[in-house]
């Protein structure tokens, strides 16, 4: 049972009250089933010129929406399918980049781009899509990143699965990874049945694999949240840093404290940057490849402004009891890890997307998705 605890200074009396309070959601777990509504991530390599017009580069993400129920046909005017929906991009903020619709026939398939979506967006939206990464040269990769959600216009059947596709097959790199299929429809904070039933983090477990020191040889981690840290949210009742906590390991089982800001709703990590020095010293990094794991919990930490001055921390995807925030009582999290080796030659080069392991909130025991191992408490805890 999640559980809120509150400390509440009343007048200028030395007079603390202790509160409790229960959540009440269903949670659900992140499984790969059809669903009514579909959120994919999005990056694609590429530039601005000084008019906002994009130049892209190879790497692309491709996303294939296949309908899987058929039925009958809608009204006029769109009496040739069987199902349409909105389709909404957003940058790494959730802030809106365009709005646009998708048409899907019985059975059909659509298919959509990163790179279509940007030159589909105004040029202002497309400036807040950028993003560079770090490559190991000294250089960057320049990136656009977001995430897209196709939400049902009036159907309510589980009928899309979601597949993509991250592409670069100019240097000869392509993984698949399954997109997020939202059963009963997703909501604001990207939980099921409209935010009802939320897919909850507390930890995470991602894999660390460096194989060489060469420029297009990285690991990155991308986690996409329901909301961004409050202080974004909502600024002026809460100034917050949310990050991740915890440790990196090399396979030898040498650990080390790290500290990972991830303040937005769709977060790119590299993870070499992040990686210890003794951590890369021990595995003899870059002349040796250097494999681990890290464990990671999600927290987030600042002040709440009104209406009382206090102290707030965050564990997990926690809503409870945050004002403008709840309902929901949790937000949704996900996770992906890309690892990538640039080999001497394109032929023993490879990359793969994994999704990212975790922990779960713990919440009510009927209807909970998750055991009682495979769940820890996310709490809220506001301190004057």
């Amino acid at each position: 049972m999640k559980k809120k605890s509150v400390l509440i200074v009343v007048a200028m009396l030395s007079i603390f009250l202790f509160s409790i309070g229960t959540a009440h959601a269903r949670l659900s777990a992140n499984d790969f089933v059809p669903g009514m509504d579909v959120v994919v991530p999005i990056i694609c390599e590429g530039t601005l010129d000084g008019m906002g017009n994009p130049t892209f580069g190879g790497l692309n993400t491709n996303i294939a929406i296949a309908e899987m129920r058929g039925g009958a046909a809608l009204p006029d005017p769109d009496s040739a399918y069987v199902v349409t929906t909105s389709l909404t991009v957003y940058d790494p903020q959730s802030k809106l980049v365009y709005d646009d619709k998708r048409k899907w026939t019985k059975y059909d398939v659509v298919v959509d781009n990163c790179q279509d979506m940007v030159l589909d967006a105004p040029s202002g939206a497309r400036a807040r899509m950028r993003v560079d990464m770090p490559k190991q040269d000294g250089t960057v990769i320049n990136l656009f990143v977001g995430y897209a959600v196709y939400r049902q216009d009036a159907d309510t059947l589980n009928r899309f699965v979601p597949s993509a596709y991250l592409v670069d097959l100019t240097k000869g790199f392509a993984s698949g990874f399954n997109g997020i299929s939202a059963e009963d429809g997703v909501g604001a904070q990207l939980g099921e049945d409209a935010d009802n039933r939320p897919v909850t983090m507390n930890s995470i477990f991602p894999r660390i694999f460096l194989a060489n020191g060469r420029a297009d040889t990285w690991n990155w981690w991308m986690l996409l949240f329901g909301r961004n840290q409050l202080g974004l949210v909502n600024p002026i009742q809460y100034t917050t840093s949310r990050f991740l906590e915890g440790f990196m390991c090399d396979e030898q089982e040498l650990c080390r404290s790290v500290h990972i800001p991830i303040p937005y709703e769709l977060n790119l990590i590299d993870v070499l940057t992040y990686l210890p020095n003794d951590i890369k010293t021990a595995c003899g990094y870059p002349a040796n490849s250097c494999g681990g794991f890290a464990r990671l919990s999600i927290s987030e930490t600042g002040s709440q402004l009104f209406p009382v001055i206090a102290s707030i921390d965050i564990t997990g995807t926690a809503n409870d009891g945050l004002a403008l925030v709840s309902p929901p009582e949790f937000y949704s999290g996900y996770g992906w890890s890309y690892q990538r080796v640039q080999a001497a030659t394109s032929t023993l080069s490879w990359d793969v997307i994994q999704e990212i392991h975790r922990i779960y909130c713990s919440g009510p025991g009927t209807g909970s998705a998750q055991g009682e191992n495979n769940a820890q408490s996310c709490d809220v805890t506001i301190t004057p």
